[in-house]
């Protein structure tokens, strides 16, 4: 059975604020100056902080040397797994993944996606980026080798 996957909101906005651009201004965030990303990233951050928002759990798939991921967590979202197939990519990971840097709690997978289960998260409640390559694993069903983990509530942001 295919479980519905929920779309992760951190902003409770009317219909009229939907945009954007609505969003950066109940952020008191200006989108059209320089580093104007570095500044909604802490927007962001400060929003979950004073409404009482935890970090977001997240699993990276299809993680590259962890680019994307760096803004993920600079707006709140906690890189618990990384997985990534190219060694030169995944040794980059684990210099920024540990106690003290940029992945703290992260543990990164060099593995092809077609070999990664996740059993080991067990029944957690995770989200994860992915990007259009890994629609390919949403094509498999669950049991098959490199399918979903039937165990584990999953979101898509």
């Amino acid at each position: 059975m295919v479980k519905n996957m929920e779309q992760l909101s951190l902003f409770t906005m009317g219909e009229e604020k939907n945009t954007f651009s609505d969003i950066c201004d109940i952020l008191g965030c200006d989108n059209n100056i320089p580093a104007w990303p570095d500044l909604f990233g802490k927007a962001v951050r400060s929003y979950l902080s004073e409404n009482n928002i935890e970090n977001i759990r997240t699993l990276s798939l299809f993680s590259g040397a962890g680019g994307l991921d760096i803004g993920f967590c600079d707006v709140g979202f906690e890189i618990i797994e990384s997985v990534e197939i190219e060694k030169k990519f995944c040794q980059t990971l684990e210099l920024n993944s540990g106690q003290g840097k940029r992945f703290e709690n992260c543990k990164v997978q060099c593995v092809d996606i077609k070999d990664y289960t996740g059993d080991h998260l067990g029944k957690n409640r995770l989200y994860y980026r992915r990007s259009a390559v890994s629609d390919i694993q949403r094509r498999r069903t669950p049991g098959q080798r490199g399918g979903r983990n039937p165990g584990c509530e999953r979101h898509f942001v």
